[in-house]
């Protein structure tokens, strides 16, 4: 990642209403994202300068960068800052928000759809992947290992699944899976977005070889759909067991 210390140029930006605070300040962020093209690399203002534009409470922002990083949209560095990661799909995501709240459904329904959407295209990955998409992958699963803290992990996560079911080349279907594991993945740590205190699994998987991300990545790289399946298969079972645990 080309890391540059130039500040995001921040527009006036109304004041956050009083309700969903946390969600107003990540629609406000990921739009301001995409409106001025911010590059991956681009650190954002700090959460002190965020709170006074945004006119939100510093742990409200502070939820809110949270929630960006689960969606791996930006990456918290203590000591450093935020900064961008990739740019949001930002119309699917929120219609997929809208739809939570209107359905109130359980988030084990959420983590269904995930499970089946990231399935299909990592069923299309085996055939289509190419030797560029596997060293993206590769890079992105470097990323899991190196991480050192839940946030970084979480962010690092967020991104190796984008970049492997965009193997699959399909952008329709990379879009709903991104929308989907977005709000999933901020459901299973509710907890800690409203806290600021990661689960424990959440810290001890910053500290422990990655398993289940890499037998994904060598069951693609071997062209092998079966093990890539009951790999897509024991991650879900994984994800469900942390969303039980909180």
């Amino acid at each position: 990642m080309n890391e540059t210390t130039a500040r995001a140029a921040f527009p006036p930006v109304r004041p956050v209403a009083t309700s969903r605070l946390a969600d107003e300040v990540v629609e406000q962020i990921r739009s301001i994202i995409l409106e001025n093209d911010l590059q991956e690399g681009t650190r954002l203002p700090s959460e002190r300068d965020l709170s006074q534009r945004l006119g939100a409470s510093r742990p409200i922002v502070a939820q809110a960068l949270r929630i960006l990083s689960m969606m791996g949209l930006v990456d918290i560095r203590p000591g450093s800052g935020v900064y961008v990661v990739r740019r949001p799909e930002h119309l699917v995501v929120q219609a997929m928000q809208l739809m939570r709240d209107v359905e109130n459904d359980t988030p084990e329904h959420l983590l269904e759809l995930r499970l089946t959407l990231e399935d299909t295209a990592t069923a299309l990955a085996i055939e289509r992947c190419s030797p560029q998409d596997i060293a993206d992958i590769d890079a992105a699963l470097e990323r899991i290992v190196e991480a050192s803290t839940p946030s970084a992990w979480v962010s690092a996560d967020a991104v190796f699944h984008s970049e492997l079911v965009r193997a699959g080349k399909n952008a329709y279907l990379s879009m709903m899976f991104e929308a989907v594991h977005n709000i999933a993945v901020s459901s299973t740590y509710q907890g800690w977005v409203e806290s600021g205190d990661p689960p424990e699994w959440l810290l001890s998987a910053t500290a422990r070889p990655d398993r289940l991300h890499l037998e994904m990545l060598e069951a693609l790289r071997a062209r092998d759909a079966a093990a890539m399946h009951a790999a897509v298969i024991a991650h879900h079972e994984a994800m469900v067991s942390h969303l039980i645990q909180g």
